[in-house]
């Protein structure tokens, strides 16, 4: 379980720490304003490919053997359905609606859908290899996008989306021929039936997780909407900058809470002290990384960053916090899974989706500086976070085993 996990970690982290080293030259060979545009098209991009594959990639991983070739192929049409038609619609109407900013996506409407379709190909290929516990398989799917990324952006120079999109299509050629290799193509009846079968995952499911992807892309997109593409560019570099060390080992505790939890849960023992042992090695991380900020960050991220970036202490640490308090709660409130409280997660992850957006809009609405915004969004964040942190220790401690306990979340 342990070797599993770490090569597993190993795919989650290689590629954007990658992509965190070659920071300092992709700083200094594209402008802020560049990464404006760079973070609107990922933004949306991650939004669109939440609903591709439909949910049905992490139905791979559970449906009987019979099944996992329909479902593997199934998801790959529905990625394909909503890549162009998702693409296409918000390529067209998010420059009439938001404003000559979202022209960036119609004149990359190809590199979207090319995007999307690559981003779901590697989400199929990368569970199917991991039902099979070809862990090393599935890790190195998940290493090519951001290692490509870095290569051409780099040695090609023909602009961030370009290379970002072109990265994708290679990580999906080759997962796709890791599918064709691997699986037998089924008939449409066989589709049509799996699609009956697996539609909770369609009408349940992928509507929480869009909700969930929306919620952590609203920042960047109000940021586009009200401010320049230079300070969203810095906001979006800055973020990656100090969020990637703290986020990859959360990723990896995450994915080992995730399967002890479950284990723990079904042979009908408490997850208590493994939440506690996650959360205090978590928050004493983003302690220390806090303190590195507010002593460190300033002169760090000059060095990493170089001319023309945004790096004064107290705009490091405005951004840091709301990163910081991710780190800690999202790994455990997986426990939502492992106990079986699917509804009281899509019922806070709207919650969270509405309040945000809430927020949001009343500071754009008060015409806030950008500083001001950073604060109000922060302090969200912070106060969101905590009650999500809070409700996953309620999951836990009010857990009687054999006995359906649900009613205080539903």
């Amino acid at each position: 379980m342990f070797k599993a996990t770490f090569i597993l970690g190993i795919g989650m982290g290689l590629g954007p720490l990658i992509q965190w080293l070659a920071t300092p030259w992709l700083a200094r060979a594209y402008a802020p304003d560049v990464f404006g545009q760079l973070a609107t098209f990922i933004a949306i991009s991650v939004v669109i490919s939440s609903l591709s594959c439909m949910r049905h990639d992490a139905a791979i991983l559970v449906v009987q053997d019979s099944e996992v070739d329909a479902t593997a192929q199934l998801a790959l049409c529905y990625a394909l359905v909503v890549a162009i038609i998702g693409g296409a619609l918000v390529t067209f109407f998010a420059p009439q609606i938001f404003g000559e900013k979202y022209s960036v996506l119609a004149e990359n409407r190809v590199q979207l859908i090319l995007s999307i379709v690559g981003a779901a190909t590697v989400l199929i290929g990368a569970a199917l290899s991991m039902r099979y516990e070809n862990y090393t398989i599935s890790a190195l799917l998940r290493v090519i996008q951001g290692t490509m990324y870095v290569l051409l952006a780099l040695s090609v120079m023909d602009g961030l989306i370009n290379a970002w999109s072109t990265a994708w299509v290679i990580a999906g050629v080759v997962s796709l021929a890791y599918l064709i290799i691997n699986r037998r193509i089924c008939k449409a009846r066989q589709l049509l039936n799996q699609a009956v079968i697996l539609k909770d995952y369609l009408f349940k499911l992928t509507p929480t997780f869009f909700l969930d992807s929306l919620a952590l892309a609203l920042p960047i997109l109000f940021i586009n909407i009200n401010y320049s593409l230079a300070e969203l560019g810095s906001y979006f570099q800055v973020s990656k900058l100090i969020g990637a060390p703290i986020m990859l080992v959360s990723a990896l505790i995450g994915q080992i809470f995730f399967q002890k939890s479950g284990k723990y849960y079904r042979s009908n023992q408490s997850s208590l002290g493994l939440f506690k042992i996650c959360i205090f090695i978590l928050a004493s991380l983003a302690i220390i990384l806090l303190i590195t900020i507010i002593f460190f960050g300033h002169y760090l991220a000059d060095l990493i960053l170089g001319e023309g970036w945004r790096t004064e202490t107290i705009y490091l640490v405005m951004i840091s916090i709301p990163i910081l308090f991710k780190a800690i709660f999202s790994p455990i409130t997986t426990v939502f899974l492992t106990h079986g409280r699917i509804k009281a997660l899509a019922f806070w992850q709207l919650i969270y989706f509405v309040l945000t957006l809430i927020i949001l809009i009343t500071a754009t609405l008060l015409k806030t500086s950008f500083e001001t915004f950073l604060i109000i969004y922060a302090v969200s964040e912070v106060f969101l976070y905590s009650i999500y942190g809070l409700m996953a220790f309620k999951v836990i401690q009010d857990t009687k085993f054999g006995v359906k306990n649900e009613s205080i979340y539903l």
